[in-house]
């Protein structure tokens, strides 16, 4: 493991022996826990797989040599994807009321998406990608839960801020990240630890969330997720956005109380491959202050013009 790895190890525990245990995961590169978002009719049967409370009731164990990956979906039954990018999701399981109207504004390949469509088949789900091959792959993976109210589209953040100013009851960023938690799953990311690649990716970041707080309605919820484990790529990155955008705060989720972020001033989660529930990853539920009108304001039409 290189010196950026080993100097993120320091940063992030005090205990020497969890700091090795983090490092021995990535090594290992085996924390992969593939489970199932299952379809419509099927949902997990009580008991089965040892599954924690936070995984909902359509998300199935797998067998540990399913596929290839998350990515790749052969047999059609669901989709496939890392327990922690559930744990990821899950902070918006117990929203109330529902949301009717959902973004996920860097959806690709699928997965959260697919959770959402699950929790809530009525809504309304956009779902964005700006590049046109993982666009392809996300339509294909979304067709496999039926398509109901759902879109697709390639914008840029700031043109869902343009065309859906405060038109989102739930907007959902799961963020292009320096992706530190693919070395856990054995995935070569060479760079992923550099400190020039974590900067470059906080950029990116800040300029996505901050328009990405633009298209939630009052009284609206936005999750902010990652795959990397660096602070400056996540309670970094939700401070900035925490005083930036003054009307927006952090969430408890009690659910996660245990996986709560070591030092920071809000209420955050974090996820590690040494924990026995996938390759780890960074969560964050907000939420816009003011008071739902009841009605969510006209969209563009032409968010609409790619129904899946």
């Amino acid at each position: 493991m290189n010196r950026f790895a080993e100097k993120l190890a320091c940063g992030l525990f005090d205990d020497e022996r969890e700091r090795s245990e983090f490092l021995n995961s990535l090594r290992g590169g085996k924390a992969r826990r593939l489970v199932r978002i299952a379809p419509f009719g099927a949902e997990r049967k009580n008991g089965e797989g040892d599954l924690p409370d936070w995984a909902p009731h359509f998300v199935c164990p797998v067998d540990a040599d399913a596929g290839a990956g998350e990515a790749s979906q052969e047999d059609g039954a669901g989709y496939l994807l890392d327990l922690s990018s559930v744990w990821e999701a899950s902070p918006v399981m117990d929203l109330d009321p529902a949301p009717r109207r959902v973004l996920d504004l860097c959806a690709a390949p699928g997965g959260k998406s697919a959770f959402c469509r699950r929790l809530w088949p009525e809504a309304e789900l956009f779902v964005n990608e700006v590049v046109p091959r993982r666009l392809r792959v996300l339509r294909a993976n979304l067709k496999r839960f039926g398509a109901g109210k759902a879109y697709a589209q390639r914008w840029t953040a700031e043109e869902w801020k343009a065309h859906g100013a405060g038109a989102f009851d739930l907007v959902l960023v799961d963020a292009p990240c320096s992706g530190q938690a693919l070395v856990a799953k054995g995935i070569r990311n060479p760079g992923a630890f550099h400190e020039a690649t974590v900067r470059g990716s906080a950029r990116r970041q800040r300029w996505i969330l901050a328009a990405a707080a633009g298209c939630v309605a009052p009284g609206g919820w936005l999750l902010y997720s990652t795959c990397t484990f660096s602070p400056e790529e996540n309670e970094r990155t939700v401070d900035w956005m925490l005083r930036r955008v003054g009307e927006m705060s952090a969430k408890d989720v009690p659910k996660l109380q245990e996986f709560q972020a070591v030092g920071a001033a809000f209420p955050c989660y974090r996820l590690y491959p040494h924990q026995g529930f996938g390759a780890g990853g960074f969560s964050c539920l907000l939420r816009r202050g003011g008071e739902s009108s009841g009605e969510l304001p006209d969209l563009d039409p032409a968010a609409r013009d790619y129904p899946l």
